[in-house]
């Protein structure tokens, strides 16, 4: 027999958020993917859209190596029956280069509680810029 899906509440939902964000920004890769399914999809107006989580976790790697500091300084984190909804200021610097950029992240979590999908909006410009070797 399989497995029951676990049904999580809104606050569960936000303490899952919270720890992958905690476990992201303190550059712990491995921790984060342990909060994301196999098979999840990853929306992104800067990225191509990588599917499953060694892909996630490549393109994290990508963003993050360069830097000097990268954060994802948490405003709020919204929940309810089906998503989650976390509102964040990304804050890099690189050399002289500083990112200062609002971002929003939508979030499906699948029956094992784990994010299946996550959607980033945010303006992209910023963020080529900050990474552009011109």
């Amino acid at each position: 027999m399989g497995t029951s899906p676990i049904k999580l509440s809104p606050h569960e939902r936000i303490a899952r958020a919270r720890a992958l964000y905690a476990a992201l920004n303190a550059g712990d890769l491995d921790s984060a993917s342990e909060y994301l399914s196999d098979d999840l999809v990853f929306h992104s107006p800067i990225f191509r859209q990588p599917v499953g989580k060694d892909a996630l976790r490549s393109a994290t790697q990508r963003i993050v190596d360069p830097t000097d500091k990268y954060t994802l300084e948490i405003h709020d984190i919204l929940a309810n029956d089906e998503h989650v909804v976390a509102v964040f200021v990304v804050r890099g610097r690189r050399g002289e280069r500083v990112l200062n950029e609002r971002g929003v992240h939508v979030i499906h979590l699948d029956d094992e509680g784990k994010v299946a999908e996550l959607w980033a909006v945010t303006d992209p410009k910023p963020h080529l810029a900050f990474y552009s070797d011109s």
